[in-house]
């Protein structure tokens, strides 16, 4: 009678094992699709803020394998590590649609500072928050084409409080949630205050300075930055290239490297390392972007 409570005590304990990894398995793999849907959300969000047409990434990214299938074919003369190494060189229309994303965003934070310091002259001399705005978009749209005009935030909050809106507060508390910046945010908190008391404008130009300043520093920063992915793709290209480099001299070691399994296992380790330490050197950007 023991051995059968024993049995039935190992029997219920392998099933509730077998249960505790079977949900295991199930958050992995859920956790794996997560990570792959917010990978594909976010190369979604990148075309659509580059405005980049879904057929042209396309094109890139069979360009960028093809690029590679033919660099690792030369380079390791086999077609498995040709094949990863196309792979790996897929990543290169994403990191072109992340640096195009910036400079984008970089640009229209100069010119959503250009306007802040701009309205802000203009608000401190006239004191009036509706002929600021007025003189501003005056003054943007003087050299450009009537059709060749783009309709932005500030033109929508003249048209808001002109026509929609009689309350400025509520318009500006509109145009505040439009942009997502901390300077800006900051600007149309004190243009609200503003309202009440107009003494606080002249806390104004001070907001706009502070993003100028910041502006500058990323601009050093970014000056920095670029020389470490310099050095960053100096070393694997050099790293890429010293296997054919080193075969003219001892085509046996060549030979060993590239069609043994062994060799090709070590080349494999190696196209991995940089594509994750391409990873890590973006990560380290982003991070300190943040920061400042």
């Amino acid at each position: 009678m023991l051995k059968v409570d024993i049995f039935k005590t190992e029997s219920s304990f392998s099933v509730k094992e077998s249960m505790l990894q079977s949900k295991r398995d199930i958050i992995i793999a859920a956790m794996q699709q997560n990570k792959q849907i917010r990978l594909m959300k976010k190369v979604q969000i990148l075309i659509e803020n580059t405005k980049t047409a879904k057929k042209a990434f396309y094109l890139m990214e069979a360009f960028s394998f093809a690029l590679g299938s033919i660099a690792g074919g030369v380079l390791f003369k086999g077609a498995f590590l040709a094949v990863v190494t196309g792979i790996a060189l897929m990543v290169l229309p994403i990191y072109y649609l992340m640096y195009k994303d910036k400079r984008r965003l970089r640009k229209f934070e100069t010119e959503l500072m250009h306007a802040m310091g701009q309205i802000t002259n203009s608000y401190i001399s006239l004191n009036d928050i509706q002929k600021s705005f007025e003189r501003y978009i005056e003054e943007k749209n003087r050299f450009v084409l009537e059709k060749n005009r783009q309709t932005t935030v500030f033109d929508e909050f003249l048209a808001e409080i002109k026509f929609q809106s009689p309350s400025t507060v509520l318009a500006l508390k509109k145009l505040g949630d439009k942009v997502d910046n901390k300077y800006f945010k900051e600007w149309i908190r004190l243009l609200i205050l503003c309202q009440k008391n107009s003494e606080l404008k002249f806390g104004l130009e001070p907001v706009v300075r502070s993003m100028n300043d910041q502006q500058n520093n990323e601009v050093e920063h970014d000056t920095a930055m670029a020389a470490a992915w310099q050095m960053f793709f100096l070393t694997i290209g050099a790293c890429f290239a010293l296997p054919p480099l080193m075969g003219q001299v001892n085509s046996d070691w060549y030979a060993a490297l590239t069609k043994t399994t062994g060799g090709q296992i070590l080349i494999l380790l190696m196209i991995v390392a940089a594509v994750v330490q391409s990873f890590y050197v973006l990560a380290i950007t982003k991070k300190k972007n943040e920061i400042m």
